[in-house]
């Protein structure tokens, strides 16, 4: 079955739809909490399939993280940039844009297309520096 042949289960609608509710960036773990509230019977392993084919549906997006840190996920699939707390670990979205990154959407880059980006930066938030 190709991806655009999937089709829409409930489990997979309800991983979307929490995935969105918040721009917290949860981690697996923390939506299989999340999602389990509504769906008591689902397994972790379910929320990890179903963010796989979010992800190669281009339905979500997967923040990497640290070598010492889970994955991230993010409902917003508009090119924007993140922030990471080196401190509290949160990652949250900057409404900052950068035109030069704009600009590379669609281009080639030493030959190779480029049809998205994900930025984070990473330092201390707000909330820790106070």
């Amino acid at each position: 079955m190709t991806v655009c042949q999937r089709r829409n289960t409930r489990q997979r609608q309800v991983v979307l739809e929490e995935l969105r509710a918040e721009n917290c960036h949860p981690t697996a773990a923390q939506l299989y909490d999340r999602v389990r509230q509504r769906l008591p019977r689902i397994s972790l392993g379910t929320i990890y399939r179903n963010l796989d084919i979010l992800e190669e549906t281009g339905q979500c997006v997967r923040l990497c993280g640290s070598a010492s840190a889970e994955a991230r996920f993010d409902g917003r699939i508009e090119p924007h940039l993140h922030h990471q707390c080196r401190a509290c670990g949160r990652v949250r979205d900057l409404e900052t844009m950068l035109p030069v990154l704009d600009d590379m959407i669609g281009r080639n880059v030493e030959d190779h297309r480029v049809d998205s980006f994900t930025l984070i930066f990473h330092g201390v938030c707000a909330g820790c520096r106070s």
